[in-house]
């Protein structure tokens, strides 16, 4: 077993989403973008200097601290990767372990993850993505079935995950239509279904 110890945090940004107590806690426009920032900091550092992918970029992985800065965990499914080429993960789609996943959640995965069973740095701009929308939809009020951009019942289902991906681009505009217009075009294209047109997180911050 690998122990990382850190600070102390007060809550993951699933908790935004189920915990009325932390309504006061969602971010309005301006922290929203300043959250948005830091995490895409956080997984270009992880890329560019760590050289590990995630991989399981999700709101249950995102904690914030009491200071309101970020600190990404969930860190069993990171991959190191020494070039830019795709690496083949095995991923059991069928097995779970009492309450424990042996995947990603899919809510938040890209489609390589169940087409190809291949990663790159991309995967977790995919990602990036998807938590981009869910925070801005908490911002504006949107009910907890209008927080996803896959919108799987199942988040470890492969056979839902290919539906929600392959349907994506085709509702993404109207899931999208009333976001700020700078992160409208951050999240189009970091959800692009082909990895290599999401481009690289050094060109957002």
């Amino acid at each position: 077993m690998i122990v990382f110890i850190s600070e102390p945090v007060e809550y993951n940004l699933a908790a935004l989403a189920s915990d009325s107590n932390l309504r006061d806690r969602i971010p309005g426009d301006v922290d929203l973008k300043c959250l948005v920032l830091e995490l895409m900091e956080c997984v270009n550092f992880m890329h560019a200097n760590a050289k590990t992918i995630h991989m399981n970029l999700s709101p249950e992985n995102i904690y914030v601290t009491a200071e309101g800065r970020l600190k990404v965990g969930g860190l069993n499914f990171i991959q190191p990767f020494t070039t830019a080429d795709p690496i083949s993960v095995h991923l059991d789609f069928m097995t779970r372990v009492r309450e424990f996943n042996l995947v990603p959640n899919l809510r938040f995965g890209s489609p390589e993850l169940t087409s190809t069973s291949t990663i790159t740095a991309q995967t977790d701009i995919f990602s990036i993505g998807c938590l981009i929308y869910f925070l801005a939809a908490l911002s504006k009020g949107k009910a907890p079935s209008q927080l996803y951009l896959l919108n799987q019942q199942d988040s470890t289902s492969k056979q839902l995950h290919t539906n929600e991906v392959g349907s994506l681009e085709r509702r993404v505009e109207s899931l999208i239509g009333d976001l700020d217009p700078n992160l409208k075009q951050i999240i189009r294209q970091m959800v692009y279904q082909d990895p290599s047109s999401r481009g690289f997180l050094g060109q957002f911050v």
